[in-house]
């Protein structure tokens, strides 16, 4: 995949990738957040987004054409969009909720 000729580096940057795209395939899925179950799917934009600036941060300053971003930018983009559609939802059942206990 990526290589950068340094063995750790070279790990990191694969290790990152490969969550990046596991994150992106995991939001896609459509969970159920209904009565508060799997809440844990709002966390996957926060996921993504601190396992790319560790990707940026293992990034070389010499690499000047970057065609991995054209791959993670989008996929950052859905996982990003998914996680305000999921945050809406949990607001409006909580909302919905709160006005039928009252």
């Amino acid at each position: 995949m990526i290589d950068v000729q340094d063995p750790s580096l070279n790990l990191i940057l694969n290790v990152c990738f490969l969550v990046i795209l596991g994150l992106g395939l995991v939001s896609i899925v459509p969970w159920t957040l209904k009565l508060g179950g799997n809440r844990w799917t709002l966390l996957l934009p926060f996921l993504a987004i601190a396992t790319y600036v560790v990707y940026e941060f293992a990034m070389p300053n010499n690499w000047d054409i970057r065609v991995d971003l054209l791959l993670l930018w989008p996929i950052l983009a859905l996982i990003l969009l998914l996680g305000i559609v999921r945050a809406f939802i949990v607001w409006r059942h909580s909302a919905r909720a709160q006005r039928i206990s009252e």
